[in-house]
C-alpha cells in the first residue's frame, strides 16, 4: 500500500495543474458536516475516507473504504475497496469499487463498476445509469437504466429505457418501466403480471452503449486469438530480456502479495489516465502527459506477461532465477491459459480485465521495491559444468539431479 500511495503522490505533484487544486494524502481523511472544500479536491487516504460536508468543486476520491454522505456541487470520484454513495450530488457521480452501494441523489449521470453494485430503494438518479459488474441489484430511480453484469435484478423505476445485458435476469413484481425493456441473454425473459412495462420488451444482440457483439466462425476467432497470442509472446520474450530484473521483481510481488498488487492496479487504472491527460490541459504539461500515457498502456500491455509467468511457473513448479529457456516455456504457457480463457462465456473478458489490473500492480510495485528478483531471468544460459572422465561406470545416485 506505502508503495502505491507513494507513486501516486510522485505522480499528482509532477504533473502540471492549476494551483486551485488541494492534494491530501493521509492515512484517513474526514470532513465533518459543518465544513466546506472550497478547492477542487484529490484525495488519496490509507484506510478511509469520510466525507459529510460540503465540496463546491470537483472531488477525486482513492482509498479503502469510502464514505460519502455529503453534498457535491461537482462531480465525483471515488475509487475503493467498499463505496457507500448516500449524499447528494449536482453532477455527474463515477464509482468504482469491489462492493458499491448507492442510497444517495445525483441529479445528473451514474457510472459505477464493480464486483458487486447495489442501488438502493431510496436512491435518484437524474438522468442516465450505468451500472457494470458480476452481481447488480437496482432498486431505485432512474431516467435511462443500462446494466452489464453476470447477474442482474431489477426494481424500482425507469423513466425511460431500460437495457440489460446478464446471464441472470431478474424483473421482481413492482416494477416500472416507462419505455421499452431491451435485453441481451441466452434465456427468454419472462415478466412477471406485476412488472409494467410502457414501451417494447424485445431481445436482441445489441448491449447497452450500442456495441453489437460480432458472430465471427470459430475458425477466425481462434486465428485472431493466435495472432494475438504470438504478437504478445515475441514482445514479452523481448522485455524479460532487457529488463530480467525488474520482471523479476514483479513475478515476486505478484506471488507474494496479489492483493497489494490488486489495490496498486486499481489506484495505477484510474489515476495514469487522469493525471496524464490533466497534464496534457497546460502547454508545459504536455510532454509530460504524453510521457505518463504512453507508459502506463505500455505497462498495461505488458502486465499479461507478469501474470502469465506466475502461471507457468506455478504449474511448472519453477520459482527463483531461471534461465532462458525456462522463461520461454513458462511464458508460453501462461500466456497459452490467459488466451484460452477468452473462450470462458460471460466470463472471459472479466478475466482478462482482472489479469490487466493485476499485472499492472505488479508493474507499478516493482519500480519501488529493490528485492532480489523472483522467477525470471537468468539473462545467459546456465551452463553445467561436463562431469569428469572415468573409466569406471557412473553410479547413478552420483549424478545430480540438477545435472544436464
Amino acid at each position: 500500500m506505502k508503495h502505491a500511495l507513494l507513486l501516486c503522490a510522485i505522480l499528482l505533484l509532477t504533473a502540471s495543474v492549476s494551483p486551485a487544486i488541494q492534494f491530501i494524502n493521509a492515512p484517513r481523511y474526514e470532513l465533518l458536516p459543518d465544513e466546506t472544500a472550497t478547492e477542487e479536491l484529490w484525495l488519496i487516504a490509507e484506510s478511509n475516507i469520510t466525507f459529510r460536508g460540503l465540496a463546491e468543486e470537483d472531488v477525486f476520491a482513492v482509498t479503502a473504504v469510502a464514505e460519502l454522505s455529503g453534498t457535491f456541487a461537482n462531480d465525483l470520484w471515488a475509487m475503493a475497496d467498499q463505496v457507500g454513495f448516500t449524499g447528494r450530488a449536482r453532477d455527474d457521480v463515477r464509482l468504482l469499487g469491489r462492493t458499491l452501494r448507492i442510497a444517495g441523489t445525483t441529479d445528473r449521470n451514474l457510472v459505477a463498476a464493480g464486483t458487486t453494485v447495489e442501488v438502493d430503494t431510496g436512491a435518484t438518479i437524474g438522468q442516465d445509469a450505468v451500472l457494470i459488474g458480476e452481481d447488480v441489484l437496482f432498486k431505485g430511480g432512474a431516467r435511462n437504466l443500462r446494466i452489464m453484469a453476470s447477474r442482474a435484478s431489477v426494481s424500482g423505476r425507469v423513466k425511460g429505457n431500460l437495457r440489460v445485458a446478464a446471464a441472470d435476469i431478474v424483473v421482481l413484481p413492482g416494477t416500472e418501466i416507462e419505455g421499452d425493456l431491451v435485453y441481451t441473454s441466452p434465456d427468454e425473459l419472462v415478466l412477471d403480471s406485476r412488472v409494467l412495462v410502457r414501451g417494447n420488451l424485445r431481445r436482441s444482440l445489441t448491449f447497452p452503449g450500442g456495441y453489437v457483439r460480432p458472430q465471427p466462425s470459430s475458425r477466425s476467432r481462434v486465428s485472431f486469438q493466435s495472432f494475438l497470442y504470438i504478437n504478445a509472446l515475441l514482445a514479452l520474450l523481448v522485455f524479460c530480456a532487457v529488463f530480467p530484473h525488474f520482471t523479476g521483481r514483479a513475478v515476486r510481488m505478484l506471488r507474494q502479495s496479489p492483493g497489494w498488487c490488486l489495490l496498486a492496479g486499481l489506484l495505477a487504472f484510474g489515476l495514469l489516465p487522469m493525471v496524464g491527460f490533466v497534464s496534457m490541459l497546460t502547454l508545459v504539461g504536455l510532454a509530460t502527459g504524453a510521457f505518463t500515457i504512453g507508459i502506463y498502456l505500455a505497462m498495461l500491455y505488458l502486465a499479461k506477461g507478469i501474470v502469465a509467468l506466475v502461471l507457468g511457473g506455478m504449474i511448472m513448479r519453477r520459482r527463483g532465477p531461471q534461465p532462458f529457456r525456462n522463461v520461454f516455456s513458462a511464458l508460453s504457457f501462461g500466456l497459452l491459459i490467459l488466451y484460452a480463457s477468452v473462450w470462458i462465456p460471460y466470463i472471459g473478458d472479466t478475466i482478462m480485465a482482472l489479469v490487466a489490473v493485476l499485472g499492472l500492480g505488479a508493474l507499478v510495485l516493482s519500480l519501488f521495491s529493490r528485492e532480489a528478483p523472483g522467477f525470471v531471468v537468468a539473462a545467459q544460459p546456465v551452463v553445467t559444468p561436463p562431469l569428469p572422465r572415468t573409466s569406471a561406470p557412473l553410479n547413478p545416485e552420483d549424478i545430480n539431479e540438477s545435472g544436464p
